[in-house]
């Protein structure tokens, strides 16, 4: 959730919802095969058609209209970079899933301080966690 299919199973689907989260706003839009090498991307009222070729390297050559980009990818554990060939470098944040308890920091999990299904009032501990040493 949050992130494009793999790409190794875009041939086989055919319409499926994107959510994308940048700059504090979250996207959601719809994207439609057209053709073998093409999809439809809706936002709100609006459809974009771009086509693509994947290249040796794993990298999109992607054309929308008269812009042409090269675009690469890479899924990193807290978000979805894409670099655009001499133009940007642009993350997307992973959605988060509010049922989830997530650290800003990696360590070991010693203990809940609540018991399972209590309520946590906002910014209340709820877990403690051991820092790893370096």
């Amino acid at each position: 959730k949050g992130h494009m299919p793999l790409q190794s199973n875009l041939k086989i689907l055919q319409s499926f919802q994107v959510e994308l989260a940048h700059e504090s706003t979250k996207y959601n839009f719809q994207v439609s095969r057209t053709a073998q090498d093409a999809f439809a991307l809706t936002i709100g009222e609006t459809t974009l058609e771009a086509r693509f070729r994947e290249q040796p390297d794993g990298s999109l050559y992607v054309r929308c209209g008269d812009a042409v980009a090269q675009i690469s990818g890479v899924e990193e554990p807290l978000c979805l970079r894409l670099r655009v060939e001499g133009q940007a470098t642009i993350t997307f944040p992973r959605i988060r899933d509010p049922s989830e308890l997530r650290s800003d920091f990696n360590g070991k999990l010693v203990r809940y301080l609540h018991a399972d299904g209590a309520d946590i009032k906002e910014g209340e501990p709820f877990a403690e966690l051991e820092a790893m040493k370096m």
